[in-house]
This record gives structure tokens, C-alpha cells and sequence, in this order.
């Protein structure tokens, strides 16, 4: 299968599965004060088929959400100061963007949730194929909140590239679990 239908294909799931999640939102003012921090820790493996089979990556990222004017649906502001592909070299690199997150419970933002998210990430090394050190990191994902506990646990696609904006842009395909902790 095409990469870019394998996204598309992605995008559509993820899209069905947020609507259903999101489909009893009510409006209401935005509450910056009652937002949390976030912290979540994600091995990520490359699903690239053109030859980075082994590839590898780890990040580290620090979030803090809040509610939107919908119940359901909260936006966050996301940093990954920890990023390290491991490959034949270890690249590192640091992200930061934002998230989309629409919860199963609007009240206690727990249960299934779906995700999306996007942000620039700066490289120490241009990746194989493609001759950019900035590029963007985009995910989509499906999670779960514990409720009554602060521990999520989540499953992401991911991907990141130069966005065309140089003359190699090779994207590196992924699919991520991560570990979280909303405080």
C-alpha cells in the first residue's frame, strides 16, 4: 500500500472515531485555569517500508491542555524536549506544537480518546533522503485515560517530514506507544 493512502486511509479513522467520541458536545466558554499538565514518554518504532527497517525513536514530551468552548474537545500546547532516533546514528532533536484531544468524558477528560497533532522539530542531523534538519511532526492517535487515576496509555501514527520545503523529502513513517501522566 501507497504511503499516502496508508494516511489517508489514517486520517478517515481517526476522523470517524473523533466524531463519535465528540458527537454529544455542548458549548461553553474557555477555561484556561482548568487545564493540566501532561507528561508522556513514547518508543516509536519506523514502519517506513523503503529500508529504515530497525529504525527506532524515543521522545519525551511535556503538554499542558485545556478545555476548548466544547466539552469534549481540548487543545494542548506540546514540547518534546526529548527526541532521540537511534538508526545507524543517533540523531537528536527537539519539537514543540499543539495537540487536538477529544474525550470520551467531557467532565473528567478520561476514557477513549482520539488525538491529532503537529509542530515544527528541529534535527541535529538531516535524516537519510532527506537534505533538511527542520521539518514537522505530525500524529494521530487513539488513547485511553484511566479514570480516577492520572495514567493514560496511547497508540500513535506518526510522521515526520520536511513538508516539500526542500529538494529531498523523504518522510519517516511510525507507529508510537506511549505512557502518560496528567498532573
Amino acid at each position: 500500500m501507497h504511503r499516502s493512502s496508508l494516511t489517508g486511509i489514517v486520517g478517515i479513522f481517526a476522523c470517524l472515531v473523533a466524531l463519535f467520541v465528540c458527537d454529544t458536545a455542548q458549548a461553553r466558554p474557555i477555561e484556561v485555569d482548568a487545564g493540566h499538565w501532561r507528561l508522556e514518554l513514547q518508543g516509536v518504532d519506523v514502519i517506513d517500508p523503503s529500508g529504515s527497517d530497525g529504525d527506532f525513536y524515543v521522545s519525551g514530551s511535556v503538554e499542558y491542555e485545556m478545555p476548548t468552548a466544547l466539552d469534549h474537545l481540548n487543545f494542548g500546547l506540546r514540547a518534546y524536549p526529548l527526541f532521540v532516533y537511534g538508526g545507524d546514528d543517533n540523531t537528536y532533536a527537539v519539537a514543540a506544537g499543539f495537540t487536538l484531544r477529544c474525550y470520551q468524558h467531557a467532565v473528567t477528560r478520561d476514557g477513549f480518546y482520539a488525538e491529532i497533532g503537529s509542530g515544527p522539530i528541529w534535527l541535529s542531523r538531516e535524516l537519510e533522503g532527506n537534505s533538511s534538519r527542520v521539518n514537522f511532526l505530525s500524529e494521530l492517535g487513539l488513547g485511553y485515560k484511566f479514570p480516577d487515576k492520572p495514567w493514560s496509555l496511547s497508540l500513535k501514527y506518526q510522521h515526520i517530514s520536511n513538508a516539500g520545503l526542500s529538494d529531498n523529502n523523504k518522510g519517516v513513517n511510525a507507529i508510537s506507544f506511549g505512557v502518560g501522566y496528567t498532573f
